[in-house]
């Protein structure tokens, strides 16, 4: 199993010129949540976003399900700042979602 290294930018700052396959981080639909102790499992569609249906498999550390449902700015990239931040991201598909569950489960 290989590691995709593509170039994944924090959106903090809107691009001038956007790509369509990065999300918005500001529109977006929660479209599930899986909270097991400390951890948030998030399915999440970002609108406009051509990768996978913007549909993104987001693992949070540390943020609370009503945390997350109140947030108005969701990037699914790893970057610091004010803002939610997961630590782990899952490709949107059944083995995605398995993957997301297996680490959650075994670090909680």
């Amino acid at each position: 199993m290989g590691l995709g290294l593509g170039i994944s930018t924090c959106a903090c700052e809107p691009a001038a010129d956007p790509d369509p396959r990065n999300p918005d981080p500001r529109v977006f639909t929660i479209l599930d949540i899986n909270e097991i102790g400390a951890y948030l499992i998030a399915e999440v569609q970002y609108a406009g976003c051509t990768n996978f249906e913007g549909v993104k498999i987001l693992v949070f550390q540390g943020v609370r399900k009503k945390e997350l449902e109140r947030a108005s700015f969701l990037d699914p990239h790893f970057c610091e700042g004010e803002h939610l931040s997961p630590f782990a991201r899952f490709e949107p598909t059944r083995r995605g979602r398995n993957a997301a569950l297996t680490l959650v489960l075994a670090l909680a």
